[in-house]
């Protein structure tokens, strides 16, 4: 059944009053002409004197309320939805676009053949069309989306980035057809979008890379948890969708700040549609389109509907309660949304602030600037001597002319953030503002040479090139930093703490870093030139414990490829490998398994295995066979207790140290790497998926060089201190019988996810632990690990089960939770990971 949409009642759009009906862009409807910021961006919000006025605009989503995929538009000033993209034909249309002037959307012309969203994503036309539904044409005849329905990012009214059907980014100039590519390696699974500043990256496994220009690569980040990420216009935020239904999270591209712009359920939201998808902000950063649901997941089939919240371009708060602008039983999913900029612009600056405007035209305007000041003429000027948010208005008979101003308290330049770039040979320091470099002064603590620097990100980023790299801490002064204000705010002399990462204590020769889950893993790629993280991807029943450590659980993680020929090559280039990680072993474990290996089909380079409590160490050394290998019985491994191990060897010598002491040093293992080949690095069992090995492992590296006692020690302190100031998580073991449990998902119904857990109900038969649980307890407990249904729904089986509380497990936030039990009875949730 299709329920009619009502009317927009002017009164129900206060947030985003005034809106005229008509969709057309308004004069001059371009983002960045119109503002004359002393400040890109402003630091604070500031309360508004007055509501602040926004033009014209619409919305545009896809749905398949028709049967077919359809891009659909409504305008925000009231009106009845309307098909936007021709009718007729199975063909699916997606991914829809506005550009920044409000003059097109681009959108993908898909075989009607695609299910779900294909992992490397959909192959098809991309065309473009107006927002009145005329000047329909094709603009690419293949482009493909980036696993869920995005596919393109304007980077001017007249240029798009789009993905090729090879996998690769590139930029196309929508007039003349001229195609620049962007990057030359192909992605297969998660091709990249690139946002309109050129700065960065994001692909639909939530990951955002920085993007060098010069070089045409991304250099590889850890991926964020959750989904659909994207840029705001001009790249200074991401935001993604963080967990199955919400949050709805932006993070700060430059700094790592992170925030939250919509809760699952928030309280700004009803009752009925608390479940988000779909996020989009606006190209102004005024406006926030989404998805949400009833608590449903499936994106094909679920009633969502779409709503558009007002919020601060700023600092993306929502500023007032989302506004529905779909009433269907279908689904209505992936907006965007446009407003025209305003007549008179959006003017930023600070304290004190002179405001000009000139229309064209002689005619004689009354000019009203909001802050109680009045004046007529055919220009205006005036000087705000306040901070706040003003509505400039100039009239003239029944015509009037809306502007904005924001004046924000006059401050210095801010520092948000200090890292260390180019393996330790820049310093990037990230200010809330423009900045000025002109009288700059900076040295460092070490007396360590800075031989030039620069601006870049818009002139809010110093980068400052150094004669040699920082492997210790140190301590930056800079002095002589101005903002850009009208009147120019000069910074204080400030001291910045710069601090190579924690651990390892030295990063020389490092060809491989892991330390958990939550971890950067960043290491310097001497082929990249960029620092890069390594990637492991979970197969089978692997994943992250509470503490975002390994836990294979009898199955493994794969290292990326580039991890399987940086660890060989950098290896052979020295015939020298040090291996360093902190172990947890399982109890009782008498057969052989593999904790770690560099092997493929008929080939092994090493492997580090448990054999009852001993760990043993394998490593070619020679040729063919088994001959090849050298095999050494390394120490007796602590039972119950995380232990940090380090094997290193050069031709001669093979040391093995546990806790920072060493226990074992031999000199009859001879040999180098020659033999080694190129085979995958597998954590948790052997290449094929035998020999499960089922303790946790964390804080692994491997280096192209051997470790000195000196640096094992350190290396150990500085674990061991990281572990110890974990916070404590309680934990029990309960004999207990299933009473129910709740539906089980299906793989289908939550894609794109392929992990899910649900939440079961116990009785308690015997609790180990001197806490009483009491007789009754629900527990969240997995139904599918890597897309294979796992666990047990035998009512009335006994089980033993580790028991830990939910909310102790942060690595949990981002997974399908099916909870249909009923709500009559209260009871705390906890976490079996038992598959």
């Amino acid at each position: 059944m299709v329920i009619r949409q009502r009317p927009l009642v002017l009164s129900a759009l206060i947030l985003l009053s005034p809106f005229p009906v008509s969709c057309k862009p308004g004069p001059n409807a371009t983002i960045d002409s119109t503002h004359s910021s002393q400040s890109s961006e402003p630091r604070a919000h500031t309360k508004s004197e007055e509501s602040t006025p926004v033009t014209e605009g619409f919305v545009v989503w896809e749905s398949n309320r028709t049967g077919n995929w359809r891009i659909w538009l409504r305008d925000l000033g009231g009106g009845e939805p309307r098909q936007l993209t021709p009718k007729g034909g199975r063909r699916i249309h997606c991914c829809p676009h506005i550009s920044p002037d409000g003059r097109w959307v681009a959108y993908m012309n898909l075989a009607p053949n695609q299910k779900g969203y294909p992992r490397g994503g959909a192959i098809g036309p991309m065309a473009v069309i107006r927002p009145d539904g005329t000047g329909n044409r094709e603009i690419l005849s293949a482009a493909r989306n980036y696993f869920e329905n995005r596919s393109a990012i304007w980077r001017s009214p007249n240029s798009l980035i789009f993905i090729t059907p090879a996998g690769t980014t590139s930029l196309l100039e929508v007039d003349t057809g001229k195609v620049t590519p962007l990057t030359t390696k192909p992605i297969e699974d998660f091709p990249w979008l690139i946002d309109s500043s050129l700065s960065w990256a994001a692909s639909g496994d939530a990951t955002f890379a920085p993007y060098d220009s010069e070089r045409r690569q991304i250099p590889d980040r850890t991926a964020l948890e959750g989904c659909q990420a994207y840029f705001t216009f001009g790249g200074q935020f991401g935001f993604w969708v963080a967990a199955p239904g919400g949050p709805l999270r932006w993070i700060h591209l430059d700094t790592k700040e992170t925030g939250t712009l919509l809760r699952k359920s928030d309280p700004l939201l009803p009752s009925t549609s608390g479940y988000l998808y779909f996020p989009m902000i606006s190209s102004d950063r005024r406006l926030l389109a989404f998805g949400a649901s009833d608590n449903k997941h499936s994106h094909l089939d679920s009633d969502y509907e779409i709503f558009v919240a007002e919020i601060s371009p700023e600092t993306l708060t929502v500023l007032k309660a989302p506004l529905r602008v779909t009433n269907n039983q279908a689904t209505d999913r992936f907006p965007d949304v446009y407003q025209s900029p305003l007549p008179l612009g959006s003017h930023y600056g600070e304290a004190p602030f002179r405001w000009r405007f000139s229309p064209p035209g002689e005619e004689e305007f009354a000019w009203n600037y909001g802050d109680g000041s009045e004046s007529t003429g055919v220009s205006a000027e005036h000087l705000y001597e306040q901070p706040g948010r003003y509505k400039v208005v100039a009239s003239k008979g029944k015509l009037q002319l809306q502007g904005r101003v924001e004046v924000h308290p006059a401050a210095a330049p801010k520092p948000l953030s200090t890292q260390l770039l180019e393996d330790g040979l820049q310093i990037a320091i990230v200010f809330d503002e423009k900045i000025r470099i002109d009288e700059l002064s900076a040295h460092l603590e070490t007396g360590i040479d800075i031989q030039e620097w620069k601006l870049d990100r818009g002139d809010t980023r110093l980068r400052l090139q150094l004669a040699e790299s920082i492997r210790q801490p140190d301590r930056l002064e800079l002095t002589n930093i101005l903002d850009r204000a009208q009147r120019p705010n000069r910074m204080s002399t400030i001291s910045l703490e710069v601090e190579p990462p924690h651990w390892p204590s030295n990063r020389e020769g490092l060809v491989f870093v892991w330390q958990t889950g939550n971890s950067p893993n960043l290491l310097f790629d001497q082929g990249l030139q960029a620092d890069t993280a390594v990637q492991l991807g979970p197969r089978g029943f692997a994943r992250l414990d509470s503490s975002f450590s390994l836990l294979p659980s009898g199955g493994s993680f794969v290292a990326d490829d580039a991890s399987m020929h940086r660890i060989r090559q950098g290896c052979q280039r020295t015939n020298e490998l040090s291996l360093e990680l902190t172990v947890r072993p399982p109890i009782g474990m008498r057969e052989s398994a593999v904790l770690m290996t560099a092997a493929g089909r008929g080939w092994s380079n090493f492997t580090l295995s448990q054999i009852g409590h001993r760990l043993v160490f394998e490593i070619r050394n020679g040729g063919k066979g088994s001959e090849g290998l050298a095999r050494i019985d390394l120490m007796k491994l602590p039972a119950r207790a995380s232990s940090h191990v380090v094997v290193s060897y050069s031709s001669g010598r093979l040391v093995a140290y546990l806790n920072g002491s060493q226990v074992l040093s031999i000199d009859s293992v001879q040999g180098g790497f020659f033999h080694w080949r190129a085979r995958p690095l597998t954590i948790g069992s052997d290449w094929n998926e035998k020999r499960p090995w089922t303790g946790g492992l964390e804080g692994l590296a491997l280096y192209n060089r051997i470790l000195d006692p000196e640096e094992v020690r350190e290396n150990h302190r500085r674990y061991r201190a990281m572990i110890e100031n974990r916070p404590p998580i309680e934990a029990w073991t309960v004999d207990a019988t299933l009473v129910q449990c709740s539906v089980r998902p299906v793989l289908d119904d939550i894609a794109p996810y392929r992990d899910a857990l649900m939440t079961c109900e116990y009785s308690i038969e015997s609790d180990t632990t001197s806490f009483d649980l009491g007789s009754s307890l629900r527990v969240a407990q997995w139904a599918i690990l890597d897309g294979q249904d796992v666990g047990t729904t035998e009512i009335a089986a006994v089980a033993k089960l580790g028991l830990t509380r939910f909310r102790d497990n942060p690595q949990l936030e981002s997974q399908v939770l099916s909870d249909t039990l009923d709500r009559l009875r209260q009871f705390p949730l906890f976490y079996s990971s038992r598959p």
